[in-house]
């Protein structure tokens, strides 16, 4: 397959550098993401008595600075590093390519199944999908100004600079209501 997903890599390599000659990693030994340790590793790395210090101990850890999020009441978020932009920035960009390729009819499939069958891969037609990209466009100037980047034709910038604001804004907003009644239920 030639997909665009990640895939963590868990087995040794025949031939690895000095270093990084760890022994395998068994996926159901991988801890579970979340905000335990995390309080311990930032007052790790703020602790450092100096840049070269400080360097080693963001690349141990993985925290880069103290977020801005840990002056907020910590009763009102989802905890540290759960609530970080990074991770919803991954969320709307893989939600987006999913219903994307969904509706384009364009996300790989079975053998057994048939793209000409999906009745929700409304935007398959080329002339269709260029139609709603400039529906997209068309759509800028009745939408607020306080967004970020308002999402420009999505059949032409696609691939070339689509921002994680513009997916967020066309995925969750503008293309629900231009799909609206489109797909079935």
């Amino acid at each position: 397959m030639h997909g665009f997903h990640y895939y963590p890599a868990l087995l040794k390599p025949n031939r690895c550098p000095p270093g990084s000659d760890h022994p395998d990693v068994d996926v159901f030994d991988i801890p579970l993401g979340g905000s335990d340790g995390y309080a311990d590793n930032l007052q790790h790395l703020v602790s450092a008595c100096n840049q070269h210090q400080w360097e080693l101990r963001r690349t141990e850890t993985g925290i880069t600075k103290p977020p801005l999020i840990l002056g907020l009441d910590p009763k009102r978020s989802l905890g540290v590093p759960l609530c970080m932009a990074p991770d919803i920035m991954h969320l709307v960009a893989n939600l987006s390519d999913l219903l994307i390729s969904l509706w384009r009819g364009t996300i790989d499939c079975a053998g057994s199944d048939h793209k000409n069958m999906w009745d929700w891969a409304v935007l398959q037609d080329e002339e269709i999908w260029k139609a709603h990209g400039k529906a997209v466009e068309d759509a800028s100037p009745f939408l607020p100004g306080s967004f970020d980047h308002k999402p420009c034709n999505v059949a032409d910038k696609l691939n070339s600079s689509y921002k994680t604001s513009e997916f967020q804004l066309y995925t969750f907003g503008v293309a629900p209501a231009l799909l609206y009644g489109i797909p079935p239920r």
